[in-house]
């Protein structure tokens, strides 16, 4: 079997200024895991993944005072492979 058999192309993204409890909302009606946060502008480049876990552990258990103003940049991981 080839890896493509196994991959996914459609991949769901976010907006750096987007809120975290909408992004939660895609994630759970889309069924992913994990969303990409790409740039605005002319390249639409990424910059940065957002998982579930990150959710869970950053704005849930560590800043759940804040959960309804948190955006993607504040929790997002930043070190990405592409």
């Amino acid at each position: 079997m080839r890896l493509a058999g196994l991959c996914t192309t459609d991949v769901v993204t976010a907006m750096p200024t987007e809120r975290i409890v909408d992004i939660a909302s895609r994630m759970r009606e889309q069924h992913v895991g994990d969303v990409v946060i790409i740039a605005s502008g002319a390249d639409w480049r990424p910059i940065g993944i957002l998982t579930d876990r990150d959710i869970v552990v950053t704005a849930v258990a560590e800043r759940a005072e804040e959960i309804e103003t948190l955006r993607a940049t504040d929790i997002m991981s930043t070190d990405l492979v592409v």
